[in-house]
């Protein structure tokens, strides 16, 4: 193969409560964390930095600084930020609330806590941005353009969102948030097997929407789809000429018991050689080059 894909891995660093539902404002348990050390072969290994997005839990956690800090300083990650609403100061009534029923200057003021935040925890401003739960509104997307950020990457093409379906035929490439190219779109890697399904499922409503990435959708994401669907993906999305791959789970999903995904020990070290097994099949088949999301946006700058 002669293509060369641009890979992003990009990780929700978050405490554990996610898939039980539980989120306390604080005193959140933040051990999964730790396991982080257990990507470290991604970088060592085969070139690719990651992205890790943290959100205010993480941040706030001291014992959890010098864990970022090594995959800062001495892994080369890029250190950006997630946002969890319903857990980042400040508190407004009825928290937790979907983005369309938060006043503006509360999800701004959230924003710019958890920038801060992060900014204290491994030091320099972040420039990388993930919402929580996919909630990706229009809401967010102006705060996130007011905020001095400059990549996002909250768009999760074919999955029905808190959002609704606002970005539901989203590209799968990276797009510009604005005419004035102040923030790049880095959207997951998830693919329809034909461009028009996508169309006709929005059409359809909610009940095809939600269950679309089952029968629809090709994607790049480990937990979210079969070895066979990432590799049929990189396949297709290749085929349609794209150059940006972008990869992505929770850091919670290392600890076993933390996920209904991965209840185990063993689950998890079967995720982690699935995922070793797509990056050494991924290295074969095509040239690929380990991007930040970050570096994303200086290569689109570099045109």
């Amino acid at each position: 193969m002669g293509e060369i894909l641009k890979l992003a891995i990009t990780i929700d660093v978050e405490e554990e409560g996610l898939f039980g539902g539980a989120y306390p404002r604080s005193g959140a348990t933040v051990s999964n964390v730790a396991l982080l050390e257990k990507l470290e072969w991604l970088t060592r290994d085969f070139d690719l930095p990651l992205t890790l997005l943290v959100d205010h839990a993480v941040a706030s956690s001291g014992a959890c600084a010098t864990v970022l800090r090594h995959w800062k300083d001495d892994l080369g990650a890029e250190i950006g930020v997630h946002l969890h609403p319903w857990n980042t100061p400040p508190f407004g009534d009825g928290d937790p609330l979907d983005s369309t029923a938060m006043p503006p200057e509360l999800l701004s003021a959230k924003l710019g806590n958890v920038l801060e935040a992060v900014e204290a925890c491994v030091g320099g401003r972040p420039r990388s941005f993930r919402m929580g739960r996919w909630d990706f509104s229009e809401s967010v997307r102006r705060a996130v353009l007011a905020s001095g950020l400059l990549v996002d990457a909250s768009v999760a093409p074919l999955k029905h969102t808190p959002a609704g379906t606002t970005w539901f035929n989203a590209p799968a490439e990276p797009f510009w948030l604005d005419e004035e190219h102040s923030v790049l779109e880095v959207p997951l890697t998830v693919l329809p097997i034909v461009p028009a399904f996508g169309r006709l499922a929005v059409n359809m409503g909610k009940s095809v929407t939600r269950r679309f990435s089952s029968f629809g959708a090709l994607g790049i994401q480990p937990v979210w789809f079969p070895a066979w669907s990432m590799r049929q993906a990189v396949r297709l999305h290749a085929h349609r000429h794209g150059e940006v791959l972008n990869l992505f789970f929770h850091s919670s999903e290392l600890l076993p018991g933390a996920s209904p995904h991965f209840p185990t020990e063993q689950s998890v070290r079967n995720f982690l050689e699935k995922l070793r097994t797509f990056v050494v099949w991924l290295k074969r088949y095509v040239v690929v080059k380990g991007r930040t999301l970050s570096g994303l946006r200086q290569d689109m700058e570099s045109r």
